[in-house]
């Protein structure tokens, strides 16, 4: 953990964050995702959670994946991790100053 002084920087991070402006613009997420495009595809591919997620976004959001195909004709179906930063600006601008986190349900694997 990063600390400043006696205490850590993180709920300085999250009240920034929150804010949801950057440079004097909103969204900080769909920047972010815009400034660093391997980030956010590396961030769709390191988590099978983030990856389903993504395409399951990616079912509900027909609009906004017809329009990224239209804008990349080359890639004419999607995998989750094209849509990375199209997913990050739409979730962005739904969600303002919010980021994801992923829940896992414990799944048992023998009797207790």
């Amino acid at each position: 953990m990063v600390q400043k002084g006696d205490s850590f920087v993180a709920p300085d991070i999250e009240t920034w964050f929150q804010h949801d402006v950057y440079q004097g613009a909103p969204h900080i997420l769909a920047q972010w995702a815009s400034m660093h495009t391997a980030d956010a595809t590396a961030w769709v591919n390191t988590d099978s959670l983030h990856m389903g997620y993504v395409a399951d976004w990616a079912k509900m959001h027909t609009d906004v994946v017809a329009q990224f195909v239209k804008s990349n004709p080359s890639i004419p179906q999607p995998a989750p991790s094209d849509l990375a930063v199209t997913f990050f600006q739409s979730f962005s601008n739904d969600n303002p100053g919010k980021f994801l986190s992923p829940c896992r349900t414990p799944v048992l694997t023998e009797k207790l």
